[in-house]
């Protein structure tokens, strides 16, 4: 995850973004700024589509790829709050006629591996599919899950983890995935232009490749919303930052300090993760945050914990990180 410089304006990006943009042939981007935690600046910059040049607005919808991880967990640690989740549980008891496989020790899995890649689950290797296409269940991949490691025992990202909590969040709630998240986290929060699944808005950008053509046939879409499905843009990653931040600080009345804390603190040895979160940074300035790669898109949120300086990058291009990598921010050192 690429790191936040310290030197950034307080409102205006610190480098010549279209010049970075031209040169690695991406189309469009969107970037916003926090101070204190706070949204202070958010920028658009070229066109969502190279096809018709309709430009970036401020409100153009990206894919956020596994940011998507996040926002997901927030939900789910909200309800560990309600009682309604424990993180600890064994699965088994929530999951609706399913039992998840067991590896040769027998141990459960529990929300906590899940939301921190450790459960030892893995599953078919997901890839992309075109809206248009035959595109297999959220059923379909619960069914080819199989247990790899002891739970707890390895560090290790996987899709099939994150189908089964995208399932226990409907089970448990009764309510499709999207909408359970959308009332645990984009109608408090106030984001407005977020969702799971399909962008759900006109002045959504198109995806592009490394050559910065569109991608023909649409955007790509994946069976498990819960780890990249989710649509968003700079200034609602931004706010949900903050909220975040806040609740760190027991100053939020949505997560409480306590679930805050374990989603921000590591959760497995040299993981570099803690619930569905980068954490890394130094013990005077930790930082929180997450990459997201998704076909034709590229995205990136980091903010340094104790200041709450932060940025938000998103892209229509898989070149895009490049913008993330860009000689004026610091140099990367875990890339999730």
């Amino acid at each position: 995850m690429t790191t936040v410089a310290a030197a950034l304006p307080s409102t205006e990006v610190g480098i010549d973004v279209e010049r970075v943009m031209e040169r690695h042939r991406i189309p469009g981007a969107a970037i916003a700024l926090l101070r204190d935690g706070e949204p202070v600046g958010v920028h658009a910059h070229g066109v969502r589509s190279a096809e018709t040049g309709a430009p970036v607005t401020l409100r153009t919808r990206f894919q956020a790829g596994s940011i998507s991880k996040q926002i997901t967990a927030y939900a789910a640690l909200r309800l560990v709050d309600r009682g309604v989740l424990d993180l600890d549980a064994d699965l088994d008891g929530l999951l609706i006629g399913r039992t998840l496989p067991r590896a040769a020790g027998g141990s459960p899995v529990t929300l906590r591996q899940c939301l921190s890649n450790t459960s030892g689950l893995a599953g078919t290797q997901a890839t992309w599919w075109r809206p248009d296409e035959a595109m297999p269940h959220l059923s379909d991949i619960l069914d080819g899950i199989r247990a790899e490691h002891e739970p707890g025992s390895l560090f290790r990202k996987e899709g099939a983890q994150w189908a089964v909590v995208e399932q226990l969040l409907a089970d448990v709630t009764g309510r499709d995935f999207g909408k359970t998240v959308r009332e645990l986290v984009f109608e408090p929060l106030g984001m407005r232009d977020s969702a799971f699944g399909e962008p759900g808005a006109a002045d959504a950008a198109a995806g592009h490749d490394q050559y910065g053509h569109e991608l023909s046939g649409g955007h790509r879409v994946r069976p498990v919303r819960a780890g990249s499905g989710l649509w968003s843009t700079p200034a609602d990653l931004a706010v949900f930052a903050g909220a975040l931040r806040r609740a760190h600080q027991g100053l939020s009345d949505l997560l409480s300090a306590r679930l805050a804390g374990v989603m921000l603190t590591e959760a497995f040895p040299g993981s570099f993760y803690g619930l569905g979160t980068v954490v890394e940074g130094t013990p005077g300035e930790p930082e929180f945050g997450h990459d997201g790669q998704s076909a034709g898109f590229r995205a990136l949120t980091s903010v340094r914990l104790r200041s709450g300086t932060g940025l938000v990058v998103m892209t229509n291009s898989d070149n895009g990180e490049e913008l993330h990598r860009a000689e004026e921010w610091e140099a990367p050192q875990h890339v999730m």
